[in-house]
């Protein structure tokens, strides 16, 4: 049940499906749900308006009405609704004037605010900024953004109350171990923006008046080389340099510098929340922001921060999602720990090999005698087989992912090719493949299945499937990721493989808006139903200006010379082994 409110007044409650929060550090929250207008809930249809709040009684939060859609359901109609949090109406309000150059924090935030409904608190101390060209001629929720960035602190809203710390949340405030209290840990690593040395700048000098230039000079100047380049042989790599139009003293410049140099891998894990009796041996206090640990299968324990929550607060049979990024891993620790696991999978590996053999010897021996019982001899072959499956798991296990391993797209237009033609793909370098199987809400890949068999048995990976998108509303949408689902259920494809949504007809919406909340409604419907392994894949300007991305992964399609940001595959190549055929890189181990 939520509580509706409009701009008259007017209360009414909803009975809502499908309601979901998503908060993430430094974002507004956002909500979603549906309903269906059905008498009960009659009043609430009409109250699908502009300007309309909405509030969960779970959290006791308030968020905006920013989008309601409708299809007809039977003899009602069913909505799709999205809000964002009530503090994004910090954007209804512009600030013209400036204020001078030397601000302190509650100066700038009781300028902001001034004639709002908005208040404040701020946890701990902050020096004065120097704002260069004053601060202001701006929309007070983009003044705090660059309020967050100078002055260096995060925040989180209570309705109309904003909370300031230099870091919020709490410390200790949760463990998660595996298979104890969680069912699956996912691990997200990313190296490319790693960097070792920086060169950071302060103290302008003040001009004499009689000089043209029109560039800052600086009277202080540090360079700075973390000490990662020494204790792990890791080469100098140059960061952006750093300028500061202040007056600031060594010790600061330097902590300045060293927060902004990221010399360590970006760590990401995410678990799926679970709520069955067995994990519930150990209880958290979560909420962006808070810190704790999390130990993995190889029994490796990692400081971790909360950084994003996707929370069902009216259905105990959803499983909430928990991201974390991590708070410090440096190259050191990182490359330890790995060798750690690996030298743990080593050795029982060698255990288990002692084991097979000895239990080999047993299975000769009884097979020289001939009046040995067949079921003894069952059961030591029972013994072998698990030995060795427990052989192969563990060997899996110690196999390390390679990134940039290459994955082709195949499709109905590609033909039905003969395995001979499959069987090169891994000489070719070639390890898996997504296969098209839906588009838009009746066409069908009818060489699916033969594909996907061609694939296994050529000893390539089937990586998952894509769906052509070609929706024009969140309504449309819904309708094919049940096509898509339909056909996914009746081949028998797995939950746990890719779903790609294909974003690319020259049709769909133009409005960025629009297209983004579409897409949502499809991965929705496909994570809803079990497909939780949701892919956006896009041209790389698509996914800066025709939409937001809302999948578990991007897959990118870039015909430039390097791999583009953010990307979990890329595709390069349009044209493998002259057949149309796209090829693509991994950076993801979901994919290959």
């Amino acid at each position: 049940m939520l509580v509706l409110q409009n701009v008259l007044g007017d209360y009414t409650a909803i009975k809502a499906q499908d309601v979901q929060i998503v908060d993430t550090l430094g974002s507004f929250q956002t909500l979603s749900f549906s309903f269906v207008a059905t008498p009960e809930n009659e009043v609430a249809a009409k109250m699908m308006i502009p300007m309309t709040v909405i509030e969960v009684p779970e959290n006791k939060q308030k968020y905006r009405l920013l989008t309601a859609n409708s299809a007809k359901v039977g003899s009602y109609l069913q909505y799709s609704v999205t809000a964002v949090h009530i503090a994004k109406d910090m954007h209804r309000y512009y600030r013209e004037s400036r204020l001078p150059q030397a601000q302190s924090l509650k100066a700038c935030l009781d300028f902001m605010f001034q004639g709002t409904p908005f208040n404040y608190v701020i946890t701990g101390d902050f020096a004065n900024f120097y704002f260069s060209e004053g601060f202001g001629e701006n929309f007070v929720d983009e003044l705090l953004t660059q309020c967050a960035n100078d002055f260096k602190f995060e925040y989180y809203f209570d309705n109309y109350t904003l909370h300031i710390a230099k870091q919020i949340g709490k410390d200790e405030s949760f463990v998660y171990v595996d298979n104890v209290n969680c069912a699956k840990i996912a691990v997200s690593e990313n190296y490319e923006s790693i960097a070792t040395h920086i060169i950071g700048y302060s103290n302008p000098k003040q001009s004499d008046g009689e000089s043209s230039s029109t560039e800052t000079t600086y009277e202080q100047r540090i360079d700075y080389t973390s000490p990662i380049v020494e204790s792990a042989n890791w080469p100098v790599i140059d960061a952006t340099p750093v300028k500061y139009d202040q007056t600031l003293d060594r010790e600061t410049l330097l902590a300045r510098m060293k927060a902004s140099l990221q010399d360590y891998p970006q760590v990401q894990y995410t678990i799926d929340s679970v709520n069955f009796k067995k994990f519930t041996r150990i209880k958290n206090d979560i909420a962006i922001g808070n810190q704790g640990w999390l130990r993995d299968r190889f029994g490796i324990d990692v400081k971790i921060r909360i950084s994003a929550l996707t929370w069902y607060p009216q259905d105990l049979s959803k499983t909430d999602a928990i991201t974390f990024g991590n708070v410090m891993v440096d190259p050191v620790t990182w490359s330890i720990r790995n060798k750690r696991a690996f030298e743990q999978n080593f050795k029982l590996g060698r255990k288990l090999q002692q084991d097979i053999r000895k239990q080999q010897g047993l299975y000769e021996k009884t097979l020289k005698n001939q009046n040995a019982m067949s079921r003894d001899l069952a059961e030591q072959a029972k013994v072998i087989s698990r030995l060795q499956n427990q052989l192969k798991d563990i060997e899996d296990a110690g196999n390390y992912w390679v990134s940039e391993r290459q994955f082709i797209e195949l499709s109905q237009s590609v033909g039905d090719l003969d395995l001979s033609w499959y069987s090169t793909l891994q000489d070719k370098e070639i390890h898996g493949a997504m296969i098209d199987l839906t588009s838009g809400n009746t066409d069908l890949n009818e060489l699916f299945n033969s594909q996907r068999i061609n694939i296994v048995k050529s000893g390539s990976k089937f990586i998952g499937v894509v769906h052509e998108l070609r929706a024009k509303t969140t309504a449309d949408a819904v309708t094919e990721a049940n096509w898509a689902l339909e056909q996914l259920r009746k081949n028998d494809v797995n939950v746990n493989v890719i779903v790609a949504c294909k974003i690319s007809n020259d049709s769909l919406p133009q409005e960025k808006r629009t297209l983004t909340a579409i897409v949502q409604a499809f991965n929705k419907t496909l994570s809803d139903a079990g497909y939780k392994n949701t892919c956006d894949f896009s041209a790389f300007d698509w996914f800066n200006d025709r939409f937001t991305s809302s999948a578990r992964y991007r897959w990118v399609i870039y015909e430039g010379e390097e791999k583009p940001a953010n990307a979990d595959a890329w595709q390069f190549k349009k044209n493998f082994d002259n057949k149309n055929i796209s090829c693509n890189k991994s950076y993801n181990s979901i994919f290959v």
